[in-house]
């Protein structure tokens, strides 16, 4: 008699602990999901926040000639000869971004070159060089050649959340 009360109690034990278990993993795997989107939400609020900054590595349809002008205050302000060969029909990265490779040759005091090459690394629109070559000349000055990109923010680019 006691069997008979026992078994079907014990079953029913045994029933809901695995309910209970199943329901545990079903639960740690929503915080596990949810504790995942919180950590989303943060990295997207964080990356929103700097939004703006990273727009500013980008110049602008039509900011070609006032780059062009950049580079030659640079050159005057160094006392230095610069050759631009500019490529503004570029490449297309995306819609919104389009690749524009500079080659430069910079010619001058050494001292200046350097000078002129970390102002133009420090610049809000970056300039990225590919390549830099240094060749002293016979008069004590150096050249530098420098091959690099900047690039271009296309106007189908959202600018505003």
């Amino acid at each position: 008699m006691i069997i008979v009360i026992i078994y079907p109690t014990a079953n029913k034990i045994i029933t809901i602990r695995q309910e209970i278990l199943k329901e545990r993993q079903d639960l740690e795997k929503k915080l596990a999901m949810g504790l995942n989107a919180n950590k989303i939400k943060e990295e997207t609020d964080a990356v929103e926040k700097i939004m703006p900054r990273l727009r500013q590595v980008y110049i602008k349809p039509g900011q070609e000639l006032e780059f062009l002008n950049y580079l030659d205050n640079l050159a005057a302000k160094n006392s230095l000869i610069i050759d631009i060969k500019p490529d503004f029909t570029g490449k297309a990265l995306s819609p919104e971004v389009t690749r524009l490779p500079i080659e430069l040759i910079i010619s001058g005091k050494f001292e200046s070159v350097l000078t002129a090459l970390n102002e133009l690394e420090r610049r809000e629109t970056y300039f990225i060089i590919d390549v830099l070559s240094l060749t002293a000349q016979n008069d004590g000055l150096v050249a530098a050649a420098v091959s690099g990109n900047i690039y271009r923010q296309e106007n189908k680019i959202a600018t505003t959340k």
